[in-house]
C-alpha cells in the first residue's frame, strides 16, 4: 500500500474539487437512504391512520419529494465534480512521469520496450484514476453517512441504531479485507497481461513484412493467443468475484433485514399512535444499508490492479539519468570542436572497455568519416558525442567545453560513420574530408 502515498500526495493539486466531490457524495448518498427510511416510515404510518384518522402527510410527503430531488442534483454535480477532480490528478501525473522522462538519456528508456513504455504511460495512469473514484471516497463516504445514521435513529431507539451502526462498521472493515486480499492474486497479473499483450500486439503489426517472408506469423500469433487466454482468464477470475462481492451483501443486507425486523418488533418505542411505523423505518434503514457496503467489495478487489499499475509508473519516474546537465554555456566558434584525451568508456554493468584510450581532435568546417570494423567503437563514440553515455575516464570536451549541453541541441545525430572506402566515400562528396580509423 505504501506504492500509493506518492500518487496520494498529488491529491493537494485539487484539494477543493476533491473535499467537495466526497461531501457531495455523502450528501448524495445521505439522501437516498433518508429517502427510502422516510418512505417507510410515511407508507406505515399512513396504513395505521387509515380512513377515519386525521393524518397529516403533507409534511413527509414534501420531505420524501425533497430529498428525491436532493438525492438526483447530488449525484449529478458529484459525478461532474469528482470526475473533474480525478482528471486534474491525472493531468498532473502526467506532467510529473513526462518530467521525470524527459532527462533521462536513450539508454536509460532503452531498457523498456516503446510498446511498454507507452503502456505505462497511458494504460498504467489510467488505471490510478480509481484510486479516488472507487477506494478513497466511497470508503470515507460510507464511514461518514455509517456514523451520521446511527447518530440520526438513536433519537429514535439507540439500542437498534447502535446495532445497525455496529454491524455495518464491521462489514466496513471485513469486505474489503477479504476482497483485497482475493483481488491481490491476480491484479498484478492482469496488468502484467495486458503489458505483455499489446506488446506482441505491436510487434505483429510492425513486422508483419518480416513475419510473412520468413514464415513466422503463425509463431507469434499462437503466442499472443496463449497472453490473451491469461489475461481473459484473470479478467473471467475478476468478474466472477465481483459477482460474488454482489451476492454476499445482498445475503449479508438480507439478514441484517431480518434481524432488524424481528429486533424492532420486540422494541419499545414509547406510546405514541403511531409508534408502530418505526418498526419500518427501522427495517427500511437496514434495507438502505446495502448502498453503503455494496461497491466496496468490487472496488477493493480492483486495489490488487492499482498497486501493480502504481509500481510500474514509479519504476519508470524513479529512474535516475546517467548524464546530467548542469548550466548554459555558450559555444565558440573559433576553436577546435571535439577533442578527446586518453577516452576510456564501457557500458553500464558490462567490464569489456569499447574505448579504450582513444585521443582524437577533429577541426571545425571538416568533413570527418570515422571507419571501422563493427564493434570497433563507431557507435559508441557518437553515443559520447550526444551525452547519452559518459566515458569512465579520459576527458572529452566539445568546443573547449566538458559536458556541452548545447552540443546536443543543436547538432542531430544522423549516422556518419561508415565502415566503407574512401574511394565510395568520395563518390558523395567533393568536400575535403578527414579520415579516423577506429579499431
Amino acid at each position: 500500500m505504501h506504492t500509493l502515498l506518492p500518487f496520494i500526495r498529488l491529491f493537494k493539486f485539487a484539494k477543493f474539487p476533491l473535499i467537495l466531490g466526497l461531501v457531495l457524495m455523502i450528501l448524495g448518498l445521505g439522501s437516498s437512504m433518508s429517502l427510502l427510511t422516510v418512505s417507510g416510515w410515511f407508507l406505515a404510518a399512513t396504513a395505521i391512520a387509515g380512513l377515519g384518522t386525521l393524518f397529516n402527510f403533507f409534511y413527509p410527503s414534501a420531505s420524501v419529494r425533497g430529498l428525491a430531488i436532493g438525492r438526483t442534483v447530488m449525484r449529478y454535480f458529484e459525478k461532474i465534480v469528482t470526475h473533474d477532480a480525478t482528471f486534474r490528478i491525472l493531468s498532473k501525473l502526467r506532467v510529473q512521469v513526462f518530467e521525470k522522462i524527459i532527462p533521462l538519456s536513450p539508454a536509460v528508456l532503452n531498457r523498456y520496450r516503446n510498446s511498454d513504455l507507452l503502456n505505462r504511460l497511458v494504460s498504467d495512469v489510467d488505471t490510478l484514476d480509481s484510486l479516488y473514484l472507487r477506494l478513497l471516497a466511497p470508503f470515507f463516504t460510507a464511514v461518514f453517512v455509517i456514523i451520521a445514521i446511527t447518530i440520526g435513529l438513536s433519537f429514535i431507539n439507540i439500542p437498534l441504531a447502535l446495532g445497525l451502526g455496529l454491524f455495518l462498521l464491521i462489514l466496513l472493515i471485513i469486505i474489503p479485507t477479504v476482497f483485497y486480499r482475493l483481488g491481490q492474486q491476480f491484479g498484478e497479473r492482469l496488468i502484467q497481461a495486458r503489458a505483455t499483450y499489446r506488446t506482441q500486439f505491436l510487434e505483429f503489426i510492425q513486422a508483419q513484412a518480416e513475419l510473412l517472408l520468413f514464415n513466422a506469423e503463425d509463431r507469434l500469433k499462437e503466442k499472443m493467443s496463449v497472453t490473451e487466454k491469461t489475461w481473459q482468464e484473470d479478467q473471467a477470475k475478476e468478474a466472477k468475484l465481483s459477482g460474488f462481492s454482489t451476492a454476499l451483501v445482498l445475503f449479508l443486507n438480507g439478514l441484517l433485514i431480518s434481524g432488524m425486523l424481528w429486533f424492532a418488533s420486540n422494541a419499545n418505542f414509547g406510546t405514541d399512535e403511531y409508534r408502530t411505523a418505526y418498526i419500518a423505518l427501522f427495517t427500511f434503514a437496514a434495507l438502505a444499508a446495502f448502498e453503503i457496503i455494496m461497491p466496496l467489495g468490487a472496488a477493493f478487489l480492483h486495489i490488487g490492479q492499482v498497486i501493480a499499475a502504481a509500481e510500474r509508473v514509479t519504476e519508470i519516474i524513479e529512474q535516475k539519468p546517467l548524464v546530467e546537465f548542469n548550466g548554459n554555456e555558450e559555444f565558440e566558434t573559433k576553436v577546435r570542436l571535439i577533442s578527446a584525451k586518453n577516452l576510456n568508456f564501457s557500458y553500464p554493468e558490462q567490464e569489456t572497455l569499447v574505448l579504450k584510450n582513444l585521443t582524437l581532435d577533429l577541426e571545425q568546417g571538416k568533413k570527418i568519416a570515422i571507419l571501422g570494423k563493427t564493434g570497433s567503437g563507431k557507435s559508441s563514440l557518437l553515443q559520447l558525442l550526444v551525452r547519452n553515455y559518459d566515458a569512465n575516464q579520459g576527458e572529452l570536451f566539445i568546443g573547449r567545453k566538458t559536458h556541452f549541453r548545447l552540443f546536443r541541441r543543436n547538432i542531430t545525430p544522423p549516422n556518419l560513420f561508415f565502415n566503407s572506402t574512401c574511394s565510395r566515400i568520395q563518390r558523395y562528396t567533393s568536400s575535403k574530408f578527414t579520415i579516423c580509423k577506429c579499431g
